[in-house]
């Protein structure tokens, strides 16, 4: 619950980055909190799980939070970054489908709720 409290503060720094720099605009704590079901489900191999730690440290660092030695990873190999590079890409692919998709099902009910009015006419005797 603490981590998604802070993804709005690091989307907006993540988009103040991507402006200067390119790249994606999804941080550590979005991808952290989206590996999480899937480690509930059944064990990552080594390179998720070590991919998974980054997230954790960079997400613990970014709200000053204390890491246990054991689960602090500061770098990640160049293979395991673009992995982590995809996974950014992939999430904010869904993000920008889920709101184009919902935008469009809010327009269908405006729509659907313009037909629906019914005006009263008062009917003209002269």
């Amino acid at each position: 619950e603490n981590i998604k409290k802070q993804i709005p503060l690091e989307r907006l720094i993540m988009n103040m980055k991507v402006a200067k720099e390119g790249g994606v605009p999804v941080g550590d704590c979005e991808a952290l909190i989206y590996m999480f079901p899937r480690t509930l489900e059944s064990p990552m191999g080594y390179e998720w799980t070590h991919i998974y730690q980054y997230c954790f440290t960079k997400a613990m660092t970014f709200m000053k939070t204390e890491i246990p030695p054991d689960l602090h990873v500061d770098s990640l190999s160049d293979y395991d970054m673009r992995q982590l590079d995809d996974l950014k890409r992939f999430i904010y692919q869904k993000r920008v489908q889920n709101r184009k998709e919902k935008a469009r099902v809010q327009k269908k009910e405006a729509e659907a709720s313009k037909e629906l009015e019914v005006k009263s006419v008062q009917p003209a005797f002269f």
